[in-house]
């Protein structure tokens, strides 16, 4: 009994490990995991990278988001790359 709590619990923890995973090497991010919002302005660039499609108004507010079920205990992994001086009209905010 004991070995086989012991290979359901190795088994469980594989499967459970990651609720959220996207590198964007598909080049996609409408499927595995589905992202919403602003779906429009965003792109998949050629080094397989998420990135905005340019210049946006400067009181318009555009985001992506996708569900998480570890948001209390995860670990957060992400790069990020401003190519123009952030501001306080024109900056980044990851929640």
């Amino acid at each position: 009994m004991k070995k086989i709590l012991l290979i359901s619990l190795l088994l469980f923890s594989k499967i459970a490990f990651s609720q959220v995973s996207d590198s964007f090497n598909d080049g996609d991010f409408s499927q595995n995991p589905i992202w919403n919002g602003d779906v429009g302005n965003f792109q998949i660039n050629t080094q397989k990278q998420l990135q905005s499609k340019g210049q946006q108004i400067a009181s318009q507010t555009i985001y992506l988001s996708t569900s998480n079920k570890l948001s209390l205990d995860a670990n957060w992994e992400f790069f990020v790359q401003l190519n123009f001086n952030p501001n306080a009209t024109n900056f980044v905010r990851i929640y």
